[in-house]
């Protein structure tokens, strides 16, 4: 029984419920078993004893509360993972991104020193292949 909460607890991540939802849910069915329990105890003229009134509710609580924890705990759980998951993702893209801004940006930032240097500039091809550089690497970066 406690593996079917689990797997009802990931279903329940898979269509995007919350914790709310979940909650609800287990409320509505204490309220059907509590009915349940009173129409099948009238139906077969049951007459129990108030202890005995007492231990059933006590076990019909104590049974949906375990299946309702162990529900929202393998919810909370995928959806830890999940988040978990997606900050891994962005994390991977913001270094792949900051790679690919610092490599032309280094780029230019040498470039840029070379021009500044009077060997280079006396040089017209070393020039042009300079400026031909830092217009890649700009075009590049926009």
């Amino acid at each position: 029984m406690i593996e079917k909460a689990r797997e009802l607890g990931r279903l329940r991540h898979d269509q995007r419920a919350s914790v709310h939802q979940l909650l609800r849910e287990y409320e509505i069915l204490a309220e059907i078993l509590e009915a349940f329990v009173v129409q099948e105890t009238k139906r077969l003229g049951l007459q129990p004893s108030i202890e005995e009134c007492f231990e059933l509710l006590r076990r019909l609580t104590h049974s949906s509360r375990t299946l309702m924890r162990t529900t929202v705990d393998t919810f909370v759980s995928e959806h830890m993972t999940a988040i978990e998951d997606r900050n891994e993702r962005i994390k991977a893209f913001n270094q792949m991104a900051s790679h690919e801004l610092r490599s032309p940006i280094g780029t230019l930032l040498f470039a840029a020193a070379a021009l500044e240097r009077s060997d280079v500039r006396a040089d017209p091809a070393r020039t042009d292949k300079i400026t031909a550089t830092i217009k890649t690497n700009a075009q590049r970066l926009s």
